[in-house]
């Protein structure tokens, strides 16, 4: 039975040759027009989509799920409804967290696409949110609509999103904390302050810091405290190495970077390399700089830290003429990072100079805002202005912040340390 098959096979293949309808003359597969077949599938956001996000919920989420309910609003007219995972699941959802949707274990990517469902998912609540916001970025503000203005994504869509929020490895946690030289009644001695201060650090964990008003009893805390995790650069501004009045240090995490050039110079306009100060200026001021090598990402980065006089603005709008001088160079071929306590309001004409020479104000343009404060100077009161900063490049994208505020049994100092955390923006 079988040969008697295969015997007919062969023959209508021999007649169909025999009439000249051989294989080779029909139209080749890919000359076919298939475009049904060759398109990539994907799923369109419609409003019948719900936003699902897990029970433990925390800041991170709360804001990129406020963020991509807006934002899919502005742009395609679609307004989402956002859903705890203690509801029941329905067939389109996009899923922001871990949660009882899917089985994380699985996961293959941080952003996935399973049947009608978008999946966002990392252990990390910094890294979720990022992914989201790039999703945000990538898929919705920069356009991936289709021609009705419906959002429409296919795996590579969200390969790219991926590959995008990798920039997330390279991520800076930046901390400005002004000391305050001298000992305080209450509790907030320089030798209590300093416990307070290594506990901070301790828990934010920053990769930069840059501190002002470090004397030599704070220079040898700072050695005793954080030595084994960090290096740090500067000199006193009366030029005494380390010996004399304060110091604008800079400590950078070891492990995590390689120096290669660091230095002081005075805002003097006389002469940078020279101690001096601007003329009716209250103190010597300097910047002190370092330039660092990322060693995850093999970049460069110009980290600054100074301290700008407490008189007036006009001779802070002077001292930092003296400063953007001297980094004129540098400003234009690094990612810069630049703290301080500058002794300035936002209204100020120096701040504006700041923003004139390019760098931006991280604690006031980062994603997420976990301050319970308003003010970063309070003087050990409940009020103040906020005279402290992170200032950036524009090559680095403010993700976090946080005006630390936080009680470690009493004060670090009369001022609260800025904290920001930076992404190098993908090249």
């Amino acid at each position: 039975m079988v040969r008697r098959i295969v015997f007919c096979l062969l023959a209508m293949v021999m007649l169909l040759g025999a009439l000249g309808c051989t294989p080779a003359e029909q139209p080749p597969v890919e000359d076919a027009q298939q475009p049904e077949a060759s398109a990539e599938q994907g799923v369109t956001i419609t409003d019948e989509y719900v936003i699902v996000f897990p029970q433990k919920f925390n800041a991170y989420i709360d804001r990129a799920t406020s963020n991509l309910q807006v934002t899919l609003k502005q742009k395609t007219g679609v307004r989402l409804q956002v859903a705890n995972e203690r509801t029941a699941p329905v067939a389109k959802e996009i899923v922001i967290g871990q949660c009882n949707r899917f089985d994380a274990a699985s996961a293959t990517s941080p952003i996935m696409l399973q049947d009608d469902k978008i999946i966002f998912t990392s252990t990390d609540p910094a890294r979720l949110y990022f992914y989201v916001e790039a999703f945000v970025d990538h898929c919705i503000a920069e356009g991936a609509l289709n021609e009705q203005g419906q959002l429409y994504l296919t795996e590579q869509t969200l390969a790219k999103v991926v590959a995008r929020a990798t920039t997330y490895e390279g991520k800076l946690t930046v901390l400005t904390q002004n000391l305050r030289y001298r000992d305080d009644e209450g509790g907030n001695s320089v030798a209590q302050r300093s416990e307070r201060f290594l506990e901070l650090v301790l828990e934010y964990d920053p990769d930069i810091i840059g501190t002002q008003e470090a004397t030599p009893l704070w220079t040898r805390y700072l050695q005793e405290y954080l030595s084994d995790e960090y290096t740090m650069v500067g000199v006193f501004r009366d030029g005494t190495g380390h010996g004399g009045d304060e110091a604008n240090y800079i400590l950078y995490r070891t492990e995590r970077f390689t120096l290669v050039d660091s230095g002081t110079f005075w805002l003097n306009p006389a002469d940078t390399e020279k101690v001096g100060k601007i003329e009716d200026a209250l103190c010597n001021r300097i910047c002190t700089w370092a330039l660092l090598k990322d060693n995850k990402t093999g970049e460069q980065i110009l980290a600054c830290n100074t301290h700008l006089d407490h008189s007036t603005d006009a001779i802070r709008a002077a001292q930092l003429a003296v400063l953007f001088e001297q980094l004129s160079y540098d400003l234009g071929h690094y990612s810069v990072i630049m703290t301080g306590d500058f002794n300035m309001l936002r209204e100020s004409e120096p701040y504006k100079a700041v923003t004139k020479a390019g760098l931006l104000d991280g604690q006031r343009n980062a994603w997420l805002d976990e301050s319970t404060v308003d003010h970063s100077c309070h003087l050990y009161t409940d009020d103040g202005e906020i005279i402290d900063y992170c200032f950036h490049s524009k090559d680095l994208l403010p993700i976090y912040t946080k005006i630390v505020s936080d009680d470690y049994g009493g004060y670090v100092s009369d001022h609260y340390g800025v904290l920001v955390e930076l992404v190098p923006k993908r090249k």
